[in-house]
């Protein structure tokens, strides 16, 4: 991990667009996004099971490593440069101080819905005793 004061703090953050890079199409200027913090190095044994929090290069940027507001800039900072894989939408009609309180249950849930065969109607179990229930 680097050293205090490299890096400003900050994992659980929403926020708007305000710069994509040249190959990003999938969000615009302007869009209103919450981030998944972590994103591991995706080259490693663990990252390319699936299991990118348990990344073997935690910490070690030159492997490509990331966990905004523990080894890279967060939310606290002005600006925080986030990879692509990392950004879900914020949906319409829906403001921003749910996501200020949850970014991190909202993002895990809307990673699973994504990459799940969740049907209309379907039930949901979030075991939570807080946070999970201002989600949903």
């Amino acid at each position: 991990m680097p050293p205090y004061g490299e890096f400003i703090f900050g994992h659980e953050y929403a926020g708007d667009v305000v710069a994509r890079g040249k190959t990003v199409d999938e969000f615009q200027i302007g869009d209103r996004v919450v981030v998944e913090a972590h994103m591991g190095c995706r080259r490693c044994e663990n990252c390319i099971r699936g299991l990118y929090t348990a990344c073997l290069n935690y910490g070690n940027a030159k492997r490509g490593h990331r966990a905004n507001g523990f080894t890279t800039n967060g939310g606290l900072a002005e600006y925080a440069l986030n990879h692509v894989n990392t950004l879900y939408r914020i949906p319409d009609g829906i403001g921003y101080m749910l996501f200020y309180a949850t970014p991190l249950i909202f993002s895990l849930l809307m990673k699973s819905y994504e990459t799940s065969v969740w049907r209309t109607r379907s039930s949901v179990c979030v075991l939570s005793r807080t946070l999970g229930r201002k989600v949903l």
